[in-house]
């Protein structure tokens, strides 16, 4: 089984679609991944953002709600 490795990048968005910043940016294999937030989400106010999780082929958006 082949495990290629392909550039990933996850930014933060706020409502308006503006990144606040890089979550992640790195290699991964297809698949499953978890990425820690909790030092990236602290200090945001309660809403709703957007994580965009893009790679070579592809941008899929992820709502994140912070109560």
């Amino acid at each position: 089984m082949c495990h290629k490795l392909e550039k990933v990048q996850v930014d933060l968005l706020n409502n308006l679609g503006q990144k606040l910043t890089t979550v992640f940016a790195g290699n991964l294999t297809r698949g499953k991944h978890r990425l820690p937030l909790t030092d990236k989400i602290n200090n945001l106010p309660a809403g709703t953002y957007l994580l965009n999780v893009q790679s070579v082929n592809k941008s899929t958006p992820v709502k994140l709600v912070i109560q």
